[in-house]
């Protein structure tokens, strides 16, 4: 059974020599949507986008199918296996004309969609539609030809990492930030909020357009509760748009239709005289649908209406003359067959003469012996008894066949009118699908709107990219949602200045995961469109966010934890940007000491000075807070802890400065480790500390800077025209040599 508050997505795959596309549709909404492949590495932008899009079958071409069909993500059944189609349909000529005939076009000019790949990609998908589904797809009414830079990427690992959707102990969806936010009152709403979360805005005005409506229902209260109160009588109508295209609308479908459609008019009141656009926008889209209503409520029983038509039953009383004849001779038959018997009776002279029935002649007239001769001639011998005969007249023989036909003609006629209010429907497919869409896109504000006041979040000023991500009292929202305790807050700057990437230090436990994923999320929450768990927030568009969280093996293809985890790291390297928001968590924790420490040590060195990303790095490391003033950029932070006799509390407030240990020993007597293997491994802990590995890391670092000085003043030197240098230039060379050295 299809899952209402997600997607049905049918997603095709087409590689070409030269690109790659996709394009995906749900044909129980209509939504429709394309997108080009913009990097090289197709693989990682397939696997990421497909865990966003969580199609429930693909299909492709056979080149696509062989690049593709082993994908981590397809062996480890995140998204389903990649079927290869038929190679025709992957052809220009053929997709084209797929894409015509769907939109009854002559040309495909008026689409977004240019690109050779996308439109194969489009074309191909719309054929398997057509042929598995064997009807007009008349719901399908547009392509949306989706960019890469719309929306902020949010790869496999990000969704996983920071539990978006589903929680990784469990796949369920009570512990997710979804789960949290999802206070919508329909199925179209649920939907429209999980496709904001998975594809949060880079466009510092649509982000807006969409808080100015949350902010205008978070203040207020009666058009809040009263859109509420309205929304939760509509049912899925963008839903019954694909029962309608498809043939598919049964009787009781139309009457819960018909009561959805009752409280549009509800709704747009409530929206009289919103201020915000989006609202403004919503309450346009939103179309009267008086006239549809009355035909279904007017045609169809509303009380314990069949999910059938085979039955017939449905139709009211009054409708239709024809149909309410046909009934009156089914539930009359027995008074017009005893009005007959008397008429002939008087007619004939025949007292006893009786009209009756069996299966094998049907309805007849029977007279006794005794009165034969007084039979009229009009009457046909159909059988004799002992002591009776049995006739037919012409008139028995019409009200038998009225009788006996009525059941099926009176079915047949209510099937009919069905079909006309079917075909009444589909002429309203387009402005029930505008205003579907709109009525998710309210549920979805007044979702967000809801979870803000309850839990007191604030709306989130949107700046420009590179600026600073400065967030006063920021908390995690699931956290805070489920510990039941008072959530301890605390603030982020990241810019691109001095507090580019924020070393994080302290003990297991101290919450310096929740710090980083509270701030990841919001900054999603923030370009979704949503307020945020803080007093205030300062959120600059941020293109992409990074995860590098937790150990986890990968068996099925041979990966250890440090392969996974390196994997990830190079990912990250390649990727980011400036404008990328980095959260890693324990880099070179999956190999020795040593090794972990150089590899942890040049990942910073490397974000620092060339990806120059804003990032949260937490480690276990402390020798990495010596890089605070060697590195531009580099900051220490600290999760602050209290040590009271012996036993460590945690306070879970962050602050300038650098953990000097982990107290992993103390957290290993917490769980219960033998206090003789705790006292043991303090005294190795001793000795492991007088051999201080920080100062060489230093040293070294410096002593490169040191060398990669001199050669820059060696070549300026050798660039120096002596002959043509005046005395006033030489001056102002030796300072500038000065400077260098300095």
């Amino acid at each position: 059974s299809i899952d209402e508050k997600q997607n049905n997505y049918l997603l095709s795959v087409y590689l070409s020599k030269t690109g790659c596309a996709f394009s995906w549709c749900d044909i129980t909404t209509g939504q429709f949507f394309s997108r080009k492949c913009t990097t090289d590495n197709y693989s990682s932008e397939i696997s990421d986008n497909l865990v966003r899009i969580s199609p429930a079958e693909i299909i492709c071409n056979d080149r696509a199918k062989a690049a593709f069909g082993t994908l981590p993500v397809v062996k480890h059944q995140v998204i389903p296996a990649f079927n290869a189609y038929k190679e025709n349909a992957f052809t220009r000529f053929n997709a084209e004309r797929s894409i015509k005939e769907q939109f009854g076009v002559s040309s495909l000019g008026a689409f977004d969609v240019t690109d050779e790949d996308s439109i194969i990609a489009c074309g191909a998908l719309l054929a398997y539609i057509y042929e598995t589904q064997r009807h007009a797809l008349i719901n399908i009414t547009r392509i949306t030809q989706e960019k890469s830079d719309d929306y902020m990427i949010l790869d496999a690992n990000a969704i996983k990492n920071l539990e978006l959707v589903k929680l990784n102990r469990d796949n369920k969806r009570y512990g997710s930030l979804l789960w949290l936010l999802d206070k919508t009152s329909t199925a179209m709403g649920a939907r429209n909020l999980r496709s904001w979360l998975l594809n949060p805005l880079t466009d510092k005005d649509k982000i807006n357009y969409r808080l100015d409506g949350v902010e205008e229902l978070f203040n207020g209260n009666v058009m809040r509760s009263g859109i509420i109160e309205n929304l939760s009588g509509i049912r899925d109508t963008e839903r019954y748009c694909g029962k309608i295209a498809s043939d598919n609308m049964n009787p009781r479908d139309c009457v819960l239709l018909s009561k959805s459609l009752a409280s549009f008019p509800a709704i747009k009141l409530l929206l009289y005289g919103a201020k915000s656009q989006i609202l403004t926008d919503v309450d346009k889209n939103i179309t009267d649908f008086s006239k549809l209503c009355k035909l279904i409520d007017s045609a169809i029983i509303q009380d314990n209406t069949p999910t059938t038509v085979k039955d017939g039953g449905f139709i009211c009383e009054g409708f239709d003359k024809e149909l309410d004849r046909l009934r009156a001779v089914k539930s009359n038959s027995k008074d017009l067959l005893d009005q007959m018997q008397q008429r002939e009776r008087e007619r004939t002279g025949i007292k006893n003469l009786k009209i009756d029935y069996n299966k094998v002649f049907g309805y007849y007239i029977e007279v006794t012996n005794s009165f034969k001769d007084l039979v009229p001639a009009d009457y046909v011998r159909k059988q004799t008894l002992v002591g009776s005969e049995r006739f037919i007249t012409d008139e028995l023989k019409k009200l038998e066949e009225e009788i006996l036909s009525s059941d099926d003609k009176a079915k047949r006629l209510e099937y009919e009118i069905f079909q006309n209010i079917r075909a009444a429907l589909r002429e309203y497919v387009r402005p029930l699908q505008r205003s579907s869409r709109a009525i998710a896109c309210l549920d979805t504000l007044a979702s967000l709107a809801v979870v803000a006041k309850r839990n007191n979040y604030v709306r989130p000023e949107i700046t420009l990219p590179g600026s600073a991500f400065n967030v006063v009292g920021g908390r995690h929202p699931v956290v805070e949602e489920i510990s039941g305790e008072k959530f301890i807050s605390n603030d982020a700057l990241l810019d691109n200045d001095e507090n580019r990437v924020l070393i994080i230090t302290g003990p297991n436990m101290a919450g310096k995961s929740t710090y980083m994923r509270q701030n990841a999320l919001i900054a999603i929450m923030a370009q979704m469109g949503s307020f945020v768990p803080a007093r205030s927030a300062e959120i600059p568009i941020i293109d992409r966010v990074f995860t590098r969280i937790g150990a986890s093996d990968n068996l099925v293809l041979n990966q250890s934890t440090f392969l996974v985890e390196m994997t990830e790291v190079a990912s990250i390297l390649l990727n980011a940007t400036q404008n990328s928001l980095l959260v890693l968590d324990e880099v070179g924790r999956g190999t020795s000491t040593y090794d972990g420490l150089s590899i942890a040590w040049a990942v910073v060195e490397h974000i620092a000075n060339q990806t120059k990303a804003k990032t949260l790095f937490a480690t276990h490391y402390h020798e990495l807070s010596e890089l605070e003033g060697v590195i531009d950029g580099v900051k220490n932070y600290k999760i602050t802890v209290k040590e009271i006799d012996g036993s460590v509390v945690f306070l879970r407030q962050i602050v300038r400065g650098s953990a000097n240990r982990s107290f992993g020993i103390e957290v290993a007597s917490l769980a219960g480790v033998p206090t003789a293997v705790t006292k043991r491994a303090k005294q190795i802990l001793k000795t492991l500390e007088n051999n201080d590995l920080t100062k060489k890391y230093v040293e070294s670092y410096e002593e490169e800077e040191k060398e990669d000085k001199k050669s820059e003043i060696e070549e300026e030197v050798r660039n120096l025209d002596i002959n043509s240098t005046t005395p006033f230039e030489a001056l102002k060379f030796i300072s500038k040599l000065k400077g260098m050295l300095d």
